[in-house]
Order: C-alpha cells, then structure tokens, then sequence
C-alpha cells in the first residue's frame, strides 16, 4: 500500500460499476454511522466504556505476530519482493507499459501494431 500498489489504474469505476452510483464522500459516511449507532452518540456512559477499553488497550500485550505465524506453520517466504518491483507484475498492471481493464474485469494486455 505504501508503495503505491492501488494507485495503479486508479482511481477507478468500479463503486459506481457494481453499486450503481458513485462512493460517498467521508462525511456522509460518518454522519450515517452516528446516526444508526446507539455507541457513536457522545454521552457519559460512552465515554466512560471508551475510557474502560482505552485502559484495557494500553494494558493489554502486543501480539507477537512472528510466533503465531511459526506456530499455524504459516509459509515463510526467504526471498519475496513487493509486487511494485515485480517487473512482471508492473507490465501486467501499469497502463503506461499497454495495460488495459478489460469491461468484463479480465485484464487484458494492449497489443501496439
């Protein structure tokens, strides 16, 4: 993410493609979310369960993510690479080396003449 890897064909149609209307900017998204939650709505009681799990977070150990994965037998990669620097991955994803979406969501290299 930090190295770009979504901004590539970006930004896209694709809310608007399947939802049929454009995405909703933050703030009617926020406002919406206040308005269906009971637990969004600032009040005494709230504050003080949000107080009670701010407390609980700063007690609570972080996760050692190394030792889950070594023990779920999670498959180690030794030499792996960003897809950013994956040449194969640039020239099948970058419009600027002749990508082109596909309508049908199947990607689709440009042939030039």
């Amino acid at each position: 993410y930090r190295r770009g890897a979504f901004a590539v064909n970006a930004p896209s149609g694709v809310v608007a493609d399947v939802a049929g209307r454009g995405p909703e900017d933050f703030e009617t998204l926020a406002r919406r979310y206040v308005a269906t939650r009971p637990e969004a709505v600032r009040g005494f009681g709230n504050r003080l369960q949000a107080w009670r799990f701010m407390a609980r977070m700063l007690l609570t150990r972080s996760t050692d993510f190394d030792a889950v994965e070594k023990a779920r037998d999670h498959v180690r990669l030794a030499d792996a690479d960003y897809c950013g620097d994956s040449e194969t991955w640039r020239r099948t994803h970058d419009p600027a080396a002749g990508f082109v979406p596909d309508r049908a969501g199947a990607p689709v290299l440009a042939v030039s003449a």
